[in-house]
């Protein structure tokens, strides 16, 4: 039995990965690349002894930079994780880890930003440019309220 062959922890859940892939048009070839190379990710989780279950995204980018790459590959194996390590929160393998503060008021500004494009008809530029000065009057007040508590 080759190396490439050993099952892995991440083996159940290739098919249902390669099937949202396939439904993108992605190529055959491709998807037996990624397969390929999810195994070696899988050997590296058996390895480091942890379950598909506790994998994150950034988890995921932070192991697949622990793998080896060649020069020459198109496919940078940290990035083939997290959208694995995606897939398995889409699935229900996998828990969202919880959205810090700074990410919680960013998913509040984006609703917003729906609303100005689609109902206020605002350009991409302006509100990219409202979104901004929102973040950093965010960060002045968080900064002046900061100020005032300590007098």
């Amino acid at each position: 039995m080759e190396i490439s062959d050993q099952t892995t922890c991440l083996d159940p859940y290739f098919v249902s990965f390669e099937d949202s892939l396939s439904s993108r048009n992605y190529k055959p070839e491709t998807l037996s690349n990624y397969r390929y190379l999810l195994r070696r990710f899988g050997r590296l989780l058996d390895a480091e002894g942890i379950a598909p279950s506790v994998l994150t995204p950034g988890l995921a980018v932070e192991l697949g930079r622990q793998l080896p790459t060649t020069p020459k590959s198109q496919i940078k194996i940290p990035n083939l994780a997290r959208l694995f390590g995606a897939h398995l929160i889409e699935i229900g393998v996998a828990t969202r880890p919880p959205l810090t503060p700074t990410q919680a008021e960013r998913q509040e500004l984006l609703g917003n930003e729906s609303y100005l494009l689609r109902q206020r008809g605002l350009s991409p530029r302006s509100v990219y440019h409202g979104l901004r000065f929102a973040e950093h009057f965010s960060i002045i007040a968080s900064a002046t309220t900061c100020t005032t508590r300590r007098r």
